[in-house]
């Protein structure tokens, strides 16, 4: 039996002790702080699983540097400035976008190693196509409204490019949706809710939107509500919902500190986010990964369609295959089907992982309008402030 003393002390230690945190998030619903969904039972807001996860990550321990081969510690690459990450994630899109662009649905593929012409798109060596132009319109939006989301803005420049003249081989879902806006659909029911048109140029949209929330979690927080907003201006369907919130789980990731395979290790680890089905595709893409099967065949396994699923999966594949940022957009360039969305969103991972100062000088140099859309990433991060 306790002493009286005793009892005395523990009676103050409870007075004293950080009172227990409530649930505040009955329903389980996903938690963009932590990138984690938390269960029902536990309630929210939910355990910093994913912030210790990120701390054990940055010991020092050895990392290959992507691009010259050096042995650096993984608290130096968390030390690789947040702005160079942002330029990395924008110029690694559009570098993508342009490499793949010639072998798009080709009937005559043949192995891309550098920028080429595409004759049947009226495209130089170096131009991006329409995926670049839906994440300049992301972009674009969020600089003039200084980081706020601005729906009607948002679907008003869509129709501006439309009718410019200048839109690069747009998709037909896209063009369907503006139609429905130029003829005065509320963009709130603009977009297309059907299987059959889930392609996944609305995520290349969202991307501006992830990476500001990322770079500024609790001023820009993007709620899934927003991302179905983003991407329901054209692409409606649950399907495309669902890998724009897988997308965005990336980039908030890899913004803060792991590696693409990392990302998806912590996923996979916390089983939660998203549903079983798509938690398995995942598994099978990162197991895929780490085989020596060819990444064109591995790639024709995984889907090399327009639809969004096989676009993001497949861009996935490509940036944990890829032991470089050329290697990686190249193996998403050259997987046919698909192949500009492809690589474009294996090029925002992977430029979004080790910044735009580690991305090949040739490629950053001979992109279109490079210097336009490095400037356009500047202003997405000091947005932040």
């Amino acid at each position: 039996m306790a002493s009286k003393e005793e009892t005395q002390r523990e009676i103050a230690e409870e007075k004293t002790a950080v009172p227990r945190r409530e649930p505040k998030n009955p329903k389980g619903e996903y938690n963009f702080d932590t990138g984690i969904k938390v269960p029902k039972e536990y309630g929210s807001p939910a355990p910093d699983i994913a912030g210790q996860y990120r701390k054990e990550l940055i010991q020092a321990q050895p990392y290959l540097n992507m691009e010259e081969g050096q042995c650096l510690y993984k608290t130096e690459r968390k030390q690789k400035t947040t702005l160079d990450k942002v330029k990395g994630s924008v110029l690694g899109f559009a570098i993508g976008d342009a490499l793949g662009s010639p072998g798009e649905f080709s009937k005559n593929p043949h192995y891309l190693s550098g920028f080429e012409s595409s004759p049947r798109k009226g495209l130089q060596a170096g131009q991006y196509t329409d995926d670049t132009q839906h994440l300049e319109v992301g972009l674009d939006s969020l600089i003039v409204y200084n980081g706020k989301i601005n729906f009607q803005d948002h679907a008003d420049r869509l129709i501006r490019w439309y009718k410019s003249g200048g839109a690069r081989s747009i998709g037909r879902t896209t063009e369907l949706a503006i139609k429905n806006l130029m003829e005065g659909v509320d963009y709130s029911k603009s977009g297309i809710n059907h299987i059959n048109y889930c392609g996944s140029s609305a995520i290349a949209r969202l991307v501006p939107y992830s990476l500001l929330s990322a770079v500024s979690r609790y001023p820009h927080k993007l709620f899934r509500s927003d991302i179905k907003k983003i991407l329901g201006i054209t692409h409606a369907h649950r399907k495309v919902l669902a890998m724009g919130e897988l997308y965005n789980y990336l980039i908030q990731e890899v913004a803060n500190g792991k590696t693409p395979g990392e990302a998806i290790n912590m996923l996979l680890f916390e089983d939660v986010f998203l549903n079983r089905r798509v938690r398995d595709k995942i598994k099978k893409v990162k197991d895929l990964s780490e085989s020596s099967e060819s990444p064109g065949e591995t790639i024709q396994k995984i889907g090399d369609s327009g639809f969004v699923e096989d676009v993001i999966f497949s861009s996935i594949y490509g940036a944990l295959k890829g032991s470089s940022f050329k290697e990686a957009v190249l193996i998403s360039a050259n997987g046919g089907g698909d192949s500009d969305s492809r690589a474009a969103l294996t090029g925002t991972l992977c430029g979004l992982d080790i910044g735009a100062s580690q991305i090949p000088v040739d490629l950053r140099t001979q992109l279109e309008r490079n210097s336009e859309l490095e400037k356009k990433a500047e202003e997405i991060y000091f947005l932040r402030k």
